[in-house]
Protein backbone atom coordinates (compact mmCIF):
# COMPACT_ATOMS: atom_id res chain seq x y z
CA UNK A 1 0.00 0.00 0.00
CA UNK A 2 2.97 2.47 -0.05
CA UNK A 3 1.89 3.74 -3.68
CA UNK A 4 5.09 6.26 -3.90
CA UNK A 5 7.51 4.04 -2.50
CA UNK A 6 6.28 1.39 -4.89
CA UNK A 7 5.92 3.98 -8.08
CA UNK A 8 9.62 5.41 -7.54
CA UNK A 9 11.26 1.32 -7.46
CA UNK A 10 9.03 0.73 -10.63
CA UNK A 11 10.29 3.84 -12.31
CA UNK A 12 14.06 2.91 -11.40
CA UNK A 13 13.79 -1.05 -12.21
CA UNK A 14 12.27 0.81 -15.82
CA UNK A 15 15.42 2.85 -16.32
CA UNK A 16 17.63 -0.60 -15.30
CA UNK A 17 15.42 -2.61 -17.97
CA UNK A 18 14.75 -4.66 -14.58
CA UNK A 19 11.39 -4.73 -14.33
CA UNK A 20 9.56 -7.53 -14.10
CA UNK A 21 6.15 -7.87 -16.31
CA UNK A 22 3.82 -7.90 -13.69
CA UNK A 23 5.11 -4.67 -11.97
CA UNK A 24 5.13 -2.35 -15.00
CA UNK A 25 1.04 -2.57 -14.93
CA UNK A 26 2.02 -0.20 -11.62
CA UNK A 27 3.01 1.92 -14.67
CA UNK A 28 -0.09 1.65 -16.34
CA UNK A 29 -2.10 1.89 -13.42
CA UNK A 30 -0.44 5.47 -12.54
CA UNK A 31 -0.80 6.47 -16.17
CA UNK A 32 -4.33 5.89 -16.17
CA UNK A 33 -5.02 7.48 -12.66
CA UNK A 34 -3.69 10.44 -13.86
CA UNK A 35 -4.85 10.08 -17.56
CA UNK A 36 -1.61 11.16 -19.17
CA UNK A 37 -2.53 9.05 -22.15
CA UNK A 38 0.34 9.25 -24.01
CA UNK A 39 2.09 7.22 -20.89
CA UNK A 40 -0.06 4.31 -20.87
CA UNK A 41 0.41 3.95 -24.59
CA UNK A 42 3.88 3.63 -24.05
CA UNK A 43 3.56 0.58 -20.79
CA UNK A 44 0.60 -0.58 -22.34
CA UNK A 45 3.08 -1.46 -25.61
CA UNK A 46 5.74 -2.51 -23.30
CA UNK A 47 2.95 -4.81 -21.68
CA UNK A 48 2.83 -6.38 -25.40
CA UNK A 49 6.29 -6.87 -25.86
CA UNK A 50 6.63 -8.44 -22.78
CA UNK A 51 4.13 -11.14 -24.11
CA UNK A 52 3.55 -13.02 -20.61
CA UNK A 53 0.48 -10.50 -20.02
CA UNK A 54 -0.27 -9.77 -23.54
CA UNK A 55 -3.71 -11.04 -23.54
CA UNK A 56 -5.12 -8.06 -21.71
CA UNK A 57 -3.68 -5.80 -24.56
CA UNK A 58 -6.60 -5.01 -26.40
CA UNK A 59 -8.69 -4.12 -23.49
CA UNK A 60 -6.29 -1.68 -21.99
CA UNK A 61 -6.00 -0.30 -25.29
CA UNK A 62 -9.50 0.04 -25.70
CA UNK A 63 -10.31 1.29 -22.52
CA UNK A 64 -7.53 3.79 -23.51
CA UNK A 65 -9.18 4.90 -26.86
CA UNK A 66 -12.11 5.62 -24.54
CA UNK A 67 -10.18 7.65 -22.13
CA UNK A 68 -8.39 9.83 -24.75
CA UNK A 69 -11.23 9.92 -27.05
CA UNK A 70 -9.11 8.52 -29.91
CA UNK A 71 -10.08 6.02 -31.97
CA UNK A 72 -12.80 3.24 -31.83
CA UNK A 73 -12.75 1.61 -28.61
CA UNK A 74 -14.98 -1.77 -29.73
CA UNK A 75 -13.18 -1.90 -32.82
CA UNK A 76 -9.68 -3.02 -30.60
CA UNK A 77 -12.13 -5.71 -29.31
CA UNK A 78 -12.76 -7.67 -32.12
CA UNK A 79 -12.06 -11.64 -32.54
CA UNK A 80 -8.64 -12.98 -33.15
CA UNK A 81 -7.58 -14.41 -36.09
CA UNK A 82 -8.99 -17.45 -34.89
CA UNK A 83 -12.68 -16.04 -33.97
CA UNK A 84 -11.83 -16.17 -30.59
CA UNK A 85 -12.14 -13.21 -28.01
CA UNK A 86 -11.12 -13.36 -24.38
CA UNK A 87 -12.71 -13.17 -21.24
CA UNK A 88 -11.62 -9.91 -20.38
CA UNK A 89 -12.95 -8.68 -23.23
CA UNK A 90 -16.45 -10.02 -23.04
CA UNK A 91 -16.47 -9.07 -19.47
CA UNK A 92 -15.64 -5.06 -20.28
CA UNK A 93 -17.27 -5.05 -23.74
CA UNK A 94 -20.62 -4.11 -22.47
CA UNK A 95 -19.25 -1.54 -20.06
CA UNK A 96 -18.06 0.65 -23.18
CA UNK A 97 -21.14 0.55 -24.98
CA UNK A 98 -22.49 1.66 -21.64
CA UNK A 99 -19.95 3.96 -21.51
CA UNK A 100 -20.74 5.09 -25.52
CA UNK A 101 -24.37 5.28 -24.47
CA UNK A 102 -25.13 2.70 -26.93
CA UNK A 103 -28.82 0.97 -26.93
CA UNK A 104 -28.12 -2.83 -26.78
CA UNK A 105 -25.79 -2.02 -23.46
CA UNK A 106 -28.30 -3.01 -21.02
CA UNK A 107 -29.05 -6.30 -23.03
CA UNK A 108 -25.23 -6.94 -23.13
CA UNK A 109 -24.73 -6.32 -19.37
CA UNK A 110 -27.56 -8.81 -18.43
CA UNK A 111 -25.79 -11.32 -20.97
CA UNK A 112 -22.71 -11.27 -19.75
CA UNK A 113 -23.31 -11.28 -16.14
CA UNK A 114 -25.78 -14.22 -16.56
CA UNK A 115 -22.68 -16.47 -18.14
CA UNK A 116 -20.61 -15.12 -15.49
CA UNK A 117 -20.95 -17.50 -12.43
CA UNK A 118 -20.14 -16.16 -8.97
CA UNK A 119 -19.06 -12.76 -10.46
CA UNK A 120 -22.26 -11.68 -11.77
CA UNK A 121 -23.56 -9.94 -9.30
CA UNK A 122 -21.01 -8.01 -9.17
CA UNK A 123 -21.24 -7.37 -12.95
CA UNK A 124 -24.78 -6.35 -12.68
CA UNK A 125 -24.12 -3.75 -10.03
CA UNK A 126 -21.70 -2.17 -12.06
CA UNK A 127 -23.47 -2.16 -14.95
CA UNK A 128 -26.65 -0.86 -13.29
CA UNK A 129 -24.89 2.06 -11.43
CA UNK A 130 -23.35 3.18 -14.59
CA UNK A 131 -27.05 3.02 -16.62
CA UNK A 132 -29.01 4.63 -13.80
CA UNK A 133 -27.77 8.10 -15.10
CA UNK A 134 -29.53 7.22 -17.94
CA UNK A 135 -31.86 4.64 -18.24
CA UNK A 136 -33.09 3.80 -14.82
CA UNK A 137 -35.82 0.95 -15.88
CA UNK A 138 -32.86 -1.00 -17.91
CA UNK A 139 -30.74 -0.43 -14.22
CA UNK A 140 -33.66 -1.96 -12.48
CA UNK A 141 -34.18 -4.88 -14.88
CA UNK A 142 -30.46 -5.33 -14.38
CA UNK A 143 -30.83 -5.39 -10.56
CA UNK A 144 -33.54 -8.45 -10.44
CA UNK A 145 -33.15 -10.80 -7.94
CA UNK A 146 -33.40 -11.71 -4.09
CA UNK A 147 -29.19 -12.18 -3.36
CA UNK A 148 -28.60 -9.62 -0.50
CA UNK A 149 -26.12 -7.81 -2.60
CA UNK A 150 -28.85 -7.02 -5.63
CA UNK A 151 -31.18 -6.29 -2.99
CA UNK A 152 -29.51 -3.55 -0.94
CA UNK A 153 -28.66 -1.58 -4.62
CA UNK A 154 -31.87 -2.35 -5.76
CA UNK A 155 -32.92 -0.08 -2.40
CA UNK A 156 -30.12 2.45 -3.33
CA UNK A 157 -31.40 3.12 -6.29
CA UNK A 158 -34.92 3.58 -5.69
CA UNK A 159 -33.96 5.64 -3.29
CA UNK A 160 -32.04 7.40 -5.58
CA UNK A 161 -28.67 6.88 -3.97
CA UNK A 162 -25.58 6.24 -6.13
CA UNK A 163 -24.58 2.64 -6.37
CA UNK A 164 -20.86 2.39 -5.38
CA UNK A 165 -18.53 0.92 -8.08
CA UNK A 166 -19.41 1.65 -11.42
CA UNK A 167 -17.48 0.72 -14.21
CA UNK A 168 -17.11 4.12 -16.64
CA UNK A 169 -13.50 5.30 -16.64
CA UNK A 170 -10.63 3.52 -17.99
CA UNK A 171 -9.22 3.57 -14.52
CA UNK A 172 -12.20 1.84 -13.47
CA UNK A 173 -12.20 -0.44 -15.82
CA UNK A 174 -8.47 -1.78 -15.10
CA UNK A 175 -9.52 -2.43 -11.56
CA UNK A 176 -12.03 -4.70 -12.41
CA UNK A 177 -9.57 -5.94 -15.78
CA UNK A 178 -6.81 -6.73 -12.65
CA UNK A 179 -9.46 -8.61 -10.01
CA UNK A 180 -10.11 -10.59 -13.00
CA UNK A 181 -6.77 -11.81 -14.01
CA UNK A 182 -6.20 -12.22 -10.57
CA UNK A 183 -8.69 -14.47 -9.73
CA UNK A 184 -7.49 -16.65 -12.95
CA UNK A 185 -3.45 -16.48 -11.40
CA UNK A 186 -4.78 -17.72 -8.15
CA UNK A 187 -6.42 -20.90 -9.61
CA UNK A 188 -3.20 -21.79 -11.71
CA UNK A 189 -1.85 -21.68 -8.25
CA UNK A 190 -0.13 -18.41 -8.40
CA UNK A 191 -1.47 -17.00 -5.71
CA UNK A 192 1.39 -14.17 -4.72
CA UNK A 193 1.54 -12.62 -8.31
CA UNK A 194 -2.62 -12.75 -8.30
CA UNK A 195 -2.27 -11.05 -4.34
CA UNK A 196 -0.14 -8.39 -6.17
CA UNK A 197 -2.79 -7.52 -8.83
CA UNK A 198 -5.77 -7.64 -6.87
CA UNK A 199 -3.47 -5.24 -4.21
CA UNK A 200 -2.79 -3.01 -7.07
CA UNK A 201 -6.51 -3.17 -7.97
CA UNK A 202 -7.40 -1.30 -4.71
CA UNK A 203 -4.88 1.92 -5.81
CA UNK A 204 -7.60 2.56 -8.67
CA UNK A 205 -11.36 3.26 -8.08
CA UNK A 206 -12.12 0.81 -5.38
CA UNK A 207 -15.05 -1.00 -5.55
CA UNK A 208 -15.85 -3.61 -2.64
CA UNK A 209 -14.66 -6.51 -5.10
CA UNK A 210 -10.87 -5.50 -4.85
CA UNK A 211 -11.16 -4.84 -1.16
CA UNK A 212 -12.77 -8.75 -1.27
CA UNK A 213 -10.21 -10.35 -3.35
CA UNK A 214 -7.15 -9.15 -2.19
CA UNK A 215 -7.67 -9.71 1.87
CA UNK A 216 -8.42 -13.24 0.96
CA UNK A 217 -5.50 -13.61 -1.68
CA UNK A 218 -3.39 -12.71 1.19
CA UNK A 219 -4.74 -14.53 3.75
CA UNK A 220 -4.26 -17.62 1.52
CA UNK A 221 -0.50 -16.70 2.18
CA UNK A 222 -1.09 -16.59 5.60
CA UNK A 223 -0.94 -12.57 6.04
CA UNK A 224 -4.27 -12.36 8.14
CA UNK A 225 -2.85 -9.24 10.29
CA UNK A 226 -2.63 -7.85 6.55
CA UNK A 227 -5.94 -8.46 5.01
CA UNK A 228 -8.53 -8.25 7.93
CA UNK A 229 -7.83 -4.56 7.85
CA UNK A 230 -8.36 -4.19 3.98
CA UNK A 231 -12.05 -4.83 4.61
CA UNK A 232 -12.19 -2.02 6.48
CA UNK A 233 -12.46 -0.25 3.74
CA UNK A 234 -16.06 -1.02 2.23
CA UNK A 235 -18.28 1.08 4.08
CA UNK A 236 -21.47 -0.46 5.95
CA UNK A 237 -23.90 0.65 3.13
CA UNK A 238 -22.60 -0.96 0.51
CA UNK A 239 -24.27 -3.68 -1.29
CA UNK A 240 -21.77 -6.56 -0.40
CA UNK A 241 -21.26 -5.23 3.13
CA UNK A 242 -23.46 -8.29 4.73
CA UNK A 243 -20.37 -10.61 2.89
CA UNK A 244 -17.60 -8.38 3.70
CA UNK A 245 -19.05 -8.78 7.32
CA UNK A 246 -18.72 -12.92 6.40
CA UNK A 247 -15.60 -12.63 5.24
CA UNK A 248 -13.84 -10.73 8.42
CA UNK A 249 -15.21 -13.02 10.53
CA UNK A 250 -13.82 -16.30 8.88
CA UNK A 251 -10.28 -14.47 8.17
CA UNK A 252 -10.34 -13.70 12.03
CA UNK A 253 -11.49 -17.20 12.78
CA UNK A 254 -9.37 -19.02 11.17
CA UNK A 255 -6.19 -17.33 12.09
CA UNK A 256 -6.89 -18.51 15.03
CA UNK A 257 -8.66 -14.85 16.95
CA UNK A 258 -12.11 -16.49 17.44
CA UNK A 259 -12.56 -13.77 20.89
CA UNK A 260 -12.46 -11.29 18.39
CA UNK A 261 -14.60 -12.90 15.57
CA UNK A 262 -17.34 -14.12 18.10
CA UNK A 263 -17.02 -10.22 19.29
CA UNK A 264 -18.21 -9.24 15.81
CA UNK A 265 -20.44 -11.77 15.08
CA UNK A 266 -22.59 -11.25 18.71
CA UNK A 267 -22.49 -7.62 17.64
CA UNK A 268 -24.17 -8.15 14.44
CA UNK A 269 -26.94 -10.33 15.61
CA UNK A 270 -27.67 -7.32 18.60
CA UNK A 271 -28.19 -4.85 15.52
CA UNK A 272 -31.44 -3.77 14.50
CA UNK A 273 -31.37 -5.06 11.28
CA UNK A 274 -29.96 -8.31 12.02
CA UNK A 275 -31.49 -11.10 10.28
CA UNK A 276 -31.10 -14.64 10.01
CA UNK A 277 -27.39 -14.29 7.75
CA UNK A 278 -26.13 -12.39 11.13
CA UNK A 279 -27.07 -15.52 13.48
CA UNK A 280 -25.59 -18.01 10.93
CA UNK A 281 -22.62 -16.31 11.17
CA UNK A 282 -22.49 -16.62 14.56
CA UNK A 283 -23.61 -20.43 14.57
CA UNK A 284 -20.88 -21.16 12.53
CA UNK A 285 -17.96 -19.05 14.93
CA UNK A 286 -19.61 -21.01 17.93
CA UNK A 287 -18.92 -24.02 15.92
CA UNK A 288 -15.45 -23.94 15.44
CA UNK A 289 -15.52 -22.93 18.95
CA UNK A 290 -16.52 -26.32 19.51
CA UNK A 291 -19.45 -24.36 21.73
CA UNK A 292 -21.76 -26.50 20.05
CA UNK A 293 -24.99 -26.24 21.73
CA UNK A 294 -24.49 -22.29 21.58
CA UNK A 295 -24.27 -22.69 18.07
CA UNK A 296 -27.34 -24.70 17.93
CA UNK A 297 -29.43 -22.15 19.33
CA UNK A 298 -28.16 -19.14 17.00
CA UNK A 299 -29.13 -21.54 14.25
CA UNK A 300 -32.55 -21.91 16.04
CA UNK A 301 -32.35 -17.94 15.93
CA UNK A 302 -31.94 -18.09 12.32
CA UNK A 303 -34.71 -19.74 11.78
CA UNK A 304 -36.95 -17.37 14.02
CA UNK A 305 -35.66 -14.74 11.99
CA UNK A 306 -35.73 -16.03 8.50
CA UNK A 307 -38.48 -14.41 6.53
CA UNK A 308 -39.93 -16.52 4.11
CA UNK A 309 -38.62 -15.81 0.66
CA UNK A 310 -35.76 -14.27 1.60
CA UNK A 311 -32.52 -14.63 0.05
CA UNK A 312 -30.04 -16.81 1.99
CA UNK A 313 -30.26 -19.88 3.31
CA UNK A 314 -32.96 -22.01 2.30
CA UNK A 315 -34.90 -23.67 5.17
CA UNK A 316 -33.84 -27.23 5.46
CA UNK A 317 -30.39 -26.25 5.41
CA UNK A 318 -30.45 -24.10 9.18
CA UNK A 319 -32.29 -27.67 10.32
CA UNK A 320 -29.77 -29.43 8.81
CA UNK A 321 -27.27 -26.88 10.66
CA UNK A 322 -29.06 -26.86 13.60
CA UNK A 323 -29.13 -30.72 13.97
CA UNK A 324 -25.30 -31.19 13.25
CA UNK A 325 -24.82 -28.52 16.11
CA UNK A 326 -27.03 -30.57 18.56
CA UNK A 327 -25.59 -34.16 17.92
CA UNK A 328 -22.44 -32.50 18.20
CA UNK A 329 -23.17 -31.26 21.74
CA UNK A 330 -24.44 -34.43 22.68
CA UNK A 331 -27.84 -34.00 22.60
CA UNK A 332 -29.01 -36.91 20.05
CA UNK A 333 -33.01 -36.60 20.38
CA UNK A 334 -33.33 -33.02 19.78
CA UNK A 335 -30.30 -33.49 16.74
CA UNK A 336 -32.97 -36.16 15.87
CA UNK A 337 -36.01 -34.06 15.54
CA UNK A 338 -33.97 -31.09 13.84
CA UNK A 339 -33.19 -33.48 11.12
CA UNK A 340 -36.29 -35.35 10.39
CA UNK A 341 -37.51 -31.57 9.87
CA UNK A 342 -35.20 -30.99 7.46
CA UNK A 343 -36.29 -34.23 6.07
CA UNK A 344 -39.43 -33.73 5.84
CA UNK A 345 -38.82 -30.10 4.02
CA UNK A 346 -36.07 -31.79 1.74
CA UNK A 347 -36.65 -35.44 1.21
CA UNK A 348 -34.52 -35.63 -1.80
CA UNK A 349 -31.64 -34.10 -0.43
CA UNK A 350 -28.40 -36.24 -0.39
CA UNK A 351 -26.88 -34.59 2.84
CA UNK A 352 -29.93 -34.97 5.08
CA UNK A 353 -30.38 -38.71 4.28
CA UNK A 354 -26.41 -39.19 5.01
CA UNK A 355 -26.59 -37.77 8.27
CA UNK A 356 -29.33 -39.64 9.15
Amino acid sequence: GNWPLALAAARTLERRSQLLPDARFLLVADAFRRRDWRAAAVQIDAVERERVFAIVVPVLRAWLAQGSRQGDPLALLVPNAQGETSVYAVELRPFLLAAADRPEAAAELARVAAAAGPRGARLRIAGASVLARRDRAAALTLLEGDSPPLAVARGLLEANRPIPGPIATPDAAMAELLVRLSLDLHSQNLTPVAATFARLATWLPDNSETWMVAAELLAQQDRQALAVPLLANVPAGDPFASAVRDQRIRLLSDSGDRETALAEALAATRATAADAADWVRLGEVYNAMNRHAEAAEAFGSALAARNTGQAGQAEWVLWLMRGGALDEAGNWPEARAALQQAYRLAPDQPFVLNYL
